[in-house]
């Protein structure tokens, strides 16, 4: 009696195990097809403002990228009014093609007829933003190819990961290895991320 009640018992444990595992892998799978539907890019561009529209909310034009501009962004206005022809810094992230901006800090406004020596100096430091633009970046995506040893280029969803001995790769979750998913923080030099830390979210 006592023999079958124990046996009973092991067996619904088991079973209660299999059925926990079974579901925190379907959760990972769900979690890993999120990252993937919605891949995000964080990043910071400057530029002049072409086109913005009346009230300000809605699709900027900046350096030729379209630039959402919602009631939550915060537009700092301390150097100068945003406006055509302002030169600008945007904090945001990329949805598709268009940055939805969290921030929009004028640094020189409209330029007008006259200068002075301040205005002169912020012009050149602006044209040396604009020669050296910067783009900081987080996304998502599966490892396809990548060096013996971690240094070198790696690619994820077909895009150049520069990975130095600078790199954090933290392998918490799993191995960083081919078809390993991974999340990535860094910033683009022309069209490549160089990686300031790569974090292993599903081993492969």
């Amino acid at each position: 009696m006592k023999k079958t009640l124990i046996i009973g018992l092991l067996a619904g444990l088991v079973m209660s195990l299999t059925a926990e595992t079974g579901m925190a892998g379907e959760h990972e799978r769900h979690q890993g097809q999120a990252f993937e539907h919605n891949e995000r890019y964080e990043s910071k561009i400057y530029g002049t403002v072409e086109k913005l529209p009346a009230g300000l909310i809605g699709i900027w034009q900046v350096k030729g990228r379209e630039i959402s501009v919602t009631k939550d962004t915060f537009i700092k206005e301390k150097h100068g009014k945003a406006a055509v022809g302002a030169y600008v810094e945007i904090e945001g992230t990329y949805q598709d093609k268009t940055l939805v901006a969290r921030k929009i800090e004028v640094k020189r406004a409209k330029a007008d007829g006259g200068t002075d020596r301040h205005e002169s100096r912020e012009r050149h430091e602006g044209r040396e933003r604009g020669h050296n633009e910067s783009y900081k970046s987080k996304i998502y995506g599966t490892v396809e190819k990548m060096p013996e040893g971690l240094v070198g280029t790696w690619q994820v969803k077909g895009r150049e990961i520069s990975v130095t001995k600078d790199t954090l790769i933290k392998e918490k979750h799993g191995k960083a290895a081919v078809g390993a998913y991974v999340e990535i923080e860094g910033t683009y030099q022309d069209k490549t991320l160089v990686a300031r830390k790569i974090e292993v979210k599903r081993a492969r």
